[in-house]
């Protein structure tokens, strides 16, 4: 299917996978260039597939990004990046952002992208 999606002219695909996905990965880490998931242990994940694709994801859409205060937002978006050092991440809510989300919640994801910058291309670094 993704064979013949990029046949038609598609640039890239961004799949979304809903929950824990650990052993199917490898199903879809040849044939789609990112990953937005959910619930992954990013450092484990990078660690196997980031020779092969871009992971996005994993700051929780639910408890953290609608439920939470933008210091936990702020909180869980470093880790993830932390986590995700050496590039191929793109930092983004594990799911779609709900509806009723603070604007503040989504603007303190947003801050940490850019506190932290852009990561230099490469393999993951010792804190992944």
């Amino acid at each position: 299917m993704f064979a013949a999606v990029k046949d038609a002219g598609a640039k890239a695909i961004n799949f979304h996978t809903c929950g824990r996905w650990d052993d199917r990965y490898e199903l879809c880490v040849e044939s789609v260039d990112i990953i937005h998931c959910d619930r992954v242990n990013l450092g484990e994940f990078k660690a196997k597939h980031s020779d092969r694709v871009v992971i996005m994801g994993n700051v929780k859409s639910v408890a953290t990004l609608l439920q939470g205060t933008s210091e936990e937002v702020a909180a869980e978006a470093h880790a993830c990046m932390a986590a995700a050092a050496g590039g191929r991440y793109i930092l983004s809510s594990d799911c779609a952002v709900p509806r009723d989300t603070p604007p503040a919640n989504v603007r303190a994801m947003a801050n940490v992208r850019k506190e932290v910058g852009a990561y230099p291309m490469g393999r993951p670094s010792s804190q992944a």
